[in-house]
């Protein structure tokens, strides 16, 4: 087991992140909305919403826009 990196407070990595903030692009505020509502699925849905989402901001950033976010 690794010790704590005495640089880091470690009570402000257990502190929730609280709301994301939004860009004001729709497709990425949806994206980052989604990654938010992970932490209320269950941790074996994660890696597959995970990747749908890299998908969503890969694409976005690429400037492929898909109707299906899913």
């Amino acid at each position: 087991m690794t010790e704590p990196d005495p640089d880091v407070d470690q009570d402000v990595l257990d502190e929730p992140l609280g709301d994301p903030v939004l860009t004001g692009d729709p497709v990425i505020d949806e994206a980052l909305l989604r990654l938010d509502a992970l932490d209320g699925r269950p941790v074996d849905q994660h890696p597959a919403e995970f990747e749908s989402i890299h998908r969503v901001l890969r694409d976005a950033l690429s400037g492929v826009r898909r109707d299906d976010a899913g």
